[in-house]
């Protein structure tokens, strides 16, 4: 369906029919290059933490998370993807593994969403789960994902630049309990107690010199 994919246009107005929320030509002209933007920067975000799609209700939350006082609801959210939709920055999809979930990515990384999920498991990744622990626990229980993403990569070059190996050791270490994933606006993070994400996220939010973190705005995985 057409509808789904751009911002009808009704007279001198846009109508978004997904969260049917209007906006004038005007402020579609004034504002648009500017959420899109802000959309492709929380996707980008996500993606430098191995997420190459988001699920949409996500994505909206991050949204409203990361700029509260321009996008105030999730109408706004949706308005802002929609637009991004229309310019081909983005793309939504179902993604095969899990077809009643509506995800979003970047256009550019659509080949890498589509991957199955949870990759196929081509080998044993005991040592690396450890390796994570380890570092994990030498930085207080919790790391910045995108620290061990880089740590792994060097350690164990072979394998662990391959992204999909990568999301399987995450899934794997997931399954086993040996660690979990906290995503939040500002990035993910990796913490060996689910508990421990909150706390993870605080902290996080204080590095980087934003409001207090509220707990509903962390998910943990």
């Amino acid at each position: 369906n057409s509808s789904n994919n751009r911002i009808e246009k009704i007279d001198d107005n846009f109508f978004c029919p997904i969260c049917a929320m209007s906006c004038s030509a005007d402020w579609v002209k004034r504002n648009k290059e500017d959420v899109i933007g802000k959309v492709t920067q929380v996707l980008e975000l996500m993606a430098s933490n191995d997420d190459m799609c988001v699920i949409v209700v996500y994505l909206w939350k991050f949204l409203q998370f990361t700029w509260p006082n321009k996008c105030l609801t999730k109408s706004h959210a949706c308005l802002w993807l929609h637009l991004a939709k229309a310019d081909g920055k983005v793309r939504e999809f179902k993604h095969p593994s899990s077809a009643k979930t509506v995800m979003a990515c970047l256009t550019k990384h659509v080949k890498q969403a589509m991957r199955p999920f949870p990759p196929p498991k081509t080998q044993d990744f005991s040592q690396q789960i450890e390796c994570v622990q380890h570092l994990l626990r030498l930085n207080g229980g919790w790391m910045d994902r995108r620290k061990v993403i880089s740590e792994l990569s060097t350690l164990y070059p072979s394998t662990m630049k391959n992204l999909s190996n990568r999301l399987r050791l995450i899934y794997d270490a997931h399954g086993q309990k040996k660690f979990y994933v906290g995503k939040c606006h500002l990035g993910q993070i990796l913490v060996l107690k689910r508990q421990d994400a909150y706390t993870a996220a605080h902290i996080l939010t204080k590095a980087k010199k934003e409001s207090k973190m509220e707990d509903k705005g962390v998910l943990v995985l």
